[in-house]
């Protein structure tokens, strides 16, 4: 699976869609990770939206965060997590998108965090830890190779993944921010 992240308008958006459809020609699955912020943006939210309707896995990317706060919001127990999520998918529910999958955006989700999720009709937490099951509880290992900010160059991609799944087909996710899409 590609997840694409740090999606936005313009330019940008023309390549995140170039990257879809050639994702949707060799039949690799596409997640979009999608900031509620970005469908501020006409464009975005019209692009998010096709891309959900083509069956992509859309999902909710991170809640925002607010000065002061202190830590992640996805940190937060269960009560004010609820608070967030609430506030996260207005901007989903008024194009008429269901989102059932998470993805924090650091390494490490409370468990109220995760209840909040469950509780709000989520299926799958993702981070860079691995994937949680939110209806049955179970977690799983599943490694992320990065392609943001140059640190990993697109041609250790293909290799770093294969050595990932090798030895019995396991899945990675390879996590790619549109600004390197260029």
């Amino acid at each position: 699976m590609v997840a694409l992240h740090g999606i936005s308008g313009g330019a940008e958006l023309e390549d995140c869609a170039r990257l879809a459809r050639a994702l949707g020609e060799r039949a690799v699955p596409f997640c979009p990770l999608v900031r509620p912020s970005v469908l501020d943006d006409p464009a975005v939210a019209e692009w998010v939206a096709r891309r959900a309707g083509l069956g992509d896995a859309v999902a909710l990317h991170g809640v925002g965060g607010t000065p002061g706060l202190g830590r992640a919001p996805h940190s937060l127990p269960e009560h004010e997590a609820r608070l967030w999520l609430s506030a996260a998918l207005l901007p989903f529910e008024r194009l008429g998108l269901r989102v059932v999958s998470f993805a924090a955006t650091g390494d490490r989700v409370s468990a109220g965090f995760l209840r909040a999720l469950r509780d709000s009709g989520f299926v799958v937490c993702a981070s860079p830890a691995g994937l949680w099951d939110l209806w049955s509880g179970g977690t799983r290992r599943v490694p992320t190779r990065g392609l943001a900010g140059g640190r990993w160059p697109w041609s250790r991609a293909r290799p770093g993944a294969r050595r990932a799944c090798a030895g019995g087909g396991a899945p990675v996710r390879l996590a790619v921010s549109a600004a390197d899409l260029c």
